[in-house]
């Protein structure tokens, strides 16, 4: 919880690198670091796709721009021990050059783990193999303008649970997910100030995230479920005065249904939001 990144590397070669330990995703357009983001904010893409990894992950360079990683790894955010005992693998395959770059990512792996009906304390539903597949992309389209992409796609099986008779069987419903696609134009107009707007759609099926109303609710259990979706525009200046970046920003975010609270206490499916950070680098 407390370190970002910490893992050591060894060079093979010119062309692989082998690293192990705890690293970032590759997954993603935006990163942990707010140093590094335009936005302040984040995207629903960021915050809901992996964040950290712990395992073995091997980077090659083919030359030419071409670069790809291959990685096996813990499931993905159990960084300091593995309690569940399965295993994730990552893959990435891009290439980059001056007017930009594209990378295709990959997660797939069971992320908690198998039931044991011989465990006397077992209990509940295990989640099946998840699929992430994860386009990132950025073109520059002259001095002063360039454009972000990142489109992402992850999938659940049902996986299992335990019957009556405490067996072990397969979950009766069908596989629960993400999609999200989010743009990213930026203006630089000066050396020290530039804008940056962020467009983006997010949509969950079968209640993959419990993160805004959704259009089914069951009232016995007090859970959401079903589909829902969101909407959300960000506009943000980015002003630098030395190490310090002032960064105003301003959001929209509309989703399919009630899933916020206005100031009079009552359902509302837009949320306006203004917000001014301080980012120093050092």
């Amino acid at each position: 919880a407390i370190v970002n990144q910490l893992y050591v590397y060894y060079k093979l070669g010119d062309h692989v690198t082998l690293n192990l330990g705890q690293f970032n995703t590759f997954l993603g357009y935006e990163v942990i670091s707010p140093a590094i983001n335009f936005h302040y904010s984040t995207s629903y893409l960021f915050s809901w796709g992996p964040f950290n990894h712990t395992g073995l992950r091997a980077d090659f360079d083919f030359g030419g721009g071409f670069v790809g990683k291959l990685s096996i790894m813990n499931p993905t955010d159990i960084v300091e021990f593995n309690p569940v005992n399965t295993y994730t693998l990552g893959a990435q395959v891009g290439k980059a050059g001056d007017g930009g770059s594209i990378y295709l990512n990959f997660l797939y792996g069971d992320q908690d783990g198998t039931l044991d009906e011989s465990d006397p304390d077992e209990d509940g539903t295990s989640a099946g193999t998840l699929f992430q597949g994860d386009i990132t992309a950025s073109v520059n389209m002259g001095e002063k303008f360039s454009l972000g992409i990142n489109a992402s796609y992850q999938t659940t099986a049902a996986g299992e649970e335990l019957n009556v008779a405490g067996d072990v069987v397969d979950s009766d419903g069908d596989a629960s997910s993400f999609f999200g696609v989010a743009l990213y134009p930026k203006l630089t107009l000066t050396e020290n100030f530039s804008l940056g707007l962020r467009g983006e759609y997010f949509a969950i099926k079968n209640a993959h995230l419990n993160i805004f109303t959704l259009d089914k609710y069951d009232a016995i259990n007090d859970v959401n479920l079903g589909d829902g979706s969101v909407v959300e525009f960000t506009l943000s200046a980015n002003y630098k005065a030395g190490g310090l970046m002032l960064i105003p920003e301003f959001r929209i975010d509309k989703t399919s249904e009630d899933s916020f609270v206005d100031k009079d206490n009552k359902a509302t499916d837009l949320l306006a939001t203004f917000s001014l950070a301080a980012v120093y680098k050092f």
